[in-house]
C-alpha cells in the first residue's frame, strides 16, 4: 500500500512538471486577448456588397466620403502609422506615375459591378445595368485620345525619336559582339533594336547571371558595346557605376547619344576578349 501510494505521488509530481513544461513551451502559439475594435474606435462592420453598391451609385465618390468620415477612427487603431490627408489628395489631384499598373483593375471592376447588380431586385437589373453602362461611357469614353493610357504612351515619343541616332550608329557599325545593357531600364530599347536585326541574345543583361556579373565587373574585358540609360529616373545601374567609378568605362569611347541613351564602343587597343 505504501509502495502504491508513493508511486502515485511520484506520478502526480511528474505529470505536474509535464504540465508546467507544456505551458512554458516556447513553440506554443501565443495567447492574446482580442479587443473589441468597434467599441474602442467607433468603427462598425459593413457588408462589402453594400459598399460596392454605394460606390457605383455615387460615381466613385462614396470611397472618399467613407475615408474622410472614418480617418479619425482608423487612426485610433493600435498602429504606429497614421493616415494623413495628403496621399488621397496627391492621387486624385495628380496623374499617377504608372497608371498602366491599374489597368488590370478594370477587369475586376466589371466583375464586381455584376456582383453589385445581382444584389438588387430582379426587376431593377435592366435599368441599373443600362445606367451603369451609360455612366461608364460618360466617365471614360472608349475611343478618346485624351484618355490616361494614350496620353502616357505619347510621353515616350520624343525620347524614342531621339534614340534613333543611337540606332543608326548600331545599324552602321555593329559587328555582332555582345552589348552590355540593363534590361530593367532598356528592355524597351531592346525591342526597338529588333528593327535593325538585333535579338535578345545580342545583349548581356541581368538575366544572364554570371555573364552579367562578370561584364559589370570589367566591361572592357567582356564586351565591345555598352548602352547606358542616363536620364530616366536618374539613370540606370550602369550609369550609377560610371558616376561612382570613372574607370568603369575606361577604354570606351562615347559614339552616340539621344533620348537619354548613350552608346559606348570599346577602343581597339584596350585589351578585350573580342577583336
Amino acid at each position: 500500500m505504501e509502495v502504491s501510494t508513493g508511486s502515485g505521488i511520484a506520478l502526480a509530481v511528474c505529470f505536474r512538471r509535464y504540465e508546467v513544461s507544456m505551458d512554458a513551451n516556447p513553440y506554443a502559439p501565443p495567447k492574446a486577448a482580442v479587443a473589441d475594435v468597434s467599441a474602442s474606435t467607433g468603427l462598425k462592420k459593413r457588408r462589402v456588397i453594400t459598399m460596392f453598391v454605394f460606390l457605383i451609385f455615387t460615381a466613385g465618390m462614396y470611397y472618399m466620403v467613407w475615408f474622410f468620415r472614418r480617418r479619425a477612427a482608423l487612426n485610433r487603431l493600435n498602429s504606429p502609422k497614421k493616415l494623413q490627408l495628403w496621399p488621397l489628395i496627391a492621387f486624385t489631384a495628380g496623374h499617377p506615375f504608372r497608371i498602366r499598373y491599374m489597368v488590370p483593375l478594370v477587369a475586376a471592376c466589371g466583375v464586381l459591378a455584376g456582383v453589385a447588380l445581382s444584389a438588387l431586385p430582379r426587376r431593377a437589373w435592366s435599368w441599373a445595368a443600362g445606367a451603369l453602362v451609360a455612366l461608364s461611357l460618360w466617365i471614360s469614353p472608349p475611343f478618346s485620345l485624351k484618355s490616361p493610357m494614350p496620353v502616357e504612351a505619347q510621353w515616350e515619343t520624343p525620347m524614342r525619336l531621339e534614340r534613333q541616332r543611337v540606332t543608326e550608329v548600331l545599324r552602321a557599325r555593329y559587328d555582332g559582339t555582345p552589348i552590355l545593357a540593363s534590361m530593367g531600364s532598356l528592355g524597351h530599347y531592346m525591342q526597338e533594336s529588333s528593327s535593325i536585326g538585333l535579338h535578345l541574345r545580342n545583349f548581356v543583361h541581368e538575366g544572364n547571371g554570371d555573364l552579367w556579373t562578370e561584364a559589370v565587373r570589367s566591361p572592357r574585358r567582356s564586351v565591345r558595346w555598352v548602352l547606358v540609360e542616363e536620364r530616366a529616373e536618374g539613370g540606370d545601374m550602369l550609369a550609377g557605376l560610371a558616376r561612382k567609378d570613372p574607370a568603369f568605362l575606361a577604354g570606351f569611347t562615347r559614339v552616340a547619344e539621344g533620348g537619354g541613351l548613350a552608346l559606348y564602343e570599346r577602343k581597339t587597343d584596350s585589351g578585350s576578349r573580342f577583336p
